[in-house]
Formats: C-alpha cells, sequence, structure tokens
C-alpha cells in the first residue's frame, strides 16, 4: 500500500470513530434529558418529537430536518430550536 493509500485510510477510520463518538453522545444526550424519540436503523436515524412536529435527526453527522425547512446541524442547535437550555458542565 502507498504511503498516500495509508494516510486516506487512517483519515477514513478518524472520521468513522468521530461520527460513532457523536452518535453516542448525542443520543446519550438526548436519554439525559428525557427527549422522546424513536430510533431506526440501529441509531443511525432518529425521529425526535417535540410538541406536534417530529424532527428526523441524525446523531452521526448532528443533521436535523424539520418538515419544509432547509438541513441544519448540531444537537445543541436542535434542542435550542425545541426551546430546551442546556449547557455542558465542565465541573
Amino acid at each position: 500500500m502507498s504511503e498516500v493509500s495509508e494516510i486516506y485510510e487512517a483519515m477514513r477510520e478518524e472520521g468513522r470513530k468521530k461520527k460513532l463518538k457523536n452518535k453516542e453522545f448525542s443520543t446519550l444526550l438526548l436519554d439525559r434529558l428525557k427527549i422522546d424519540y424513536t430510533s431506526h436503523n440501529n441509531g443511525i436515524h432518529l425521529k425526535v418529537f417535540n410538541d406536534d412536529e417530529t424532527i428526523d435527526f441524525y446523531p452521526s453527522t448532528g443533521t436535523f430536518i424539520i418538515s419544509g425547512q432547509p438541513k441544519r446541524r448540531g444537537v445543541m442547535k436542535m434542542l435550542k430550536y425545541m426551546g430546551i437550555e442546556w449547557t455542558i458542565n465542565t465541573h
């Protein structure tokens, strides 16, 4: 395998690890905040229930889609949209 191929494969592996970490963090956060959702495709796609609307959320990338609106990214932005205030406590 060439050096370029090895670098490319290492970068792909890091991307996979990051997506898995994002998926685990976002799903755990929704659980801890007691947000109602259903999981599909082994947790790759979540349907998050916010009052009378359903938000399609992809925790590995942070993408969330509200019907009739452009795609957005970020679990924190989704929580803010839902009216849920939450901050990371570092202590």
